[in-house]
């Protein structure tokens, strides 16, 4: 049992943002001295991380759909909505020639910030 809530904890920890996949390894090997465990901690971290990134394209798309389409939203926000998305797709134009690549590699960067979810809002900006 107290194996089972060290894989929850990984689980969740991967999801969380900033933290990520980055936290959840050395964490693994923090909890678990048994490398059969450790090994699918591991496994539980990775694909939880890259759960991510469907998720949130999922629920960016709804969020898009909504601003776009409810009469409920304020103009004034969709307005601002809108032009943020304008301004930063102009300036994809640089980063769409990098494209996956350079997401890849941003994505790559071990810093805080740099992960699944930064990676996965970029990418939906850029239409990558």
């Amino acid at each position: 049992m107290d194996s089972i809530i060290k894989y929850i904890f990984i689980f969740v920890l991967s999801l969380i943002p900033t933290i990520e996949v980055r936290g959840s390894i050395p964490m693994t090997f923090i909890l678990f001295r048994n490398s059969y465990e450790a090994s699918i901690a591991l496994v539980i971290a990775i694909v939880s991380n890259l759960i991510i990134a469907p998720i949130l394209f999922l629920v960016l798309d709804w969020f898009n759909d909504m601003i776009m389409s409810s009469k409920r939203f304020p103009s004034l926000l969709r307005n601002i909505y809108l032009s943020v998305l304008r301004y930063a797709r102009s300036k994809g134009s640089r980063i769409n020639r990098y494209s996956l690549v350079g997401l890849m590699l941003f994505v790559a960067i071990p810093l805080p910030g740099t992960g699944a979810w930064t990676g996965s809002i970029v990418a939906y900006v850029f239409g990558i």
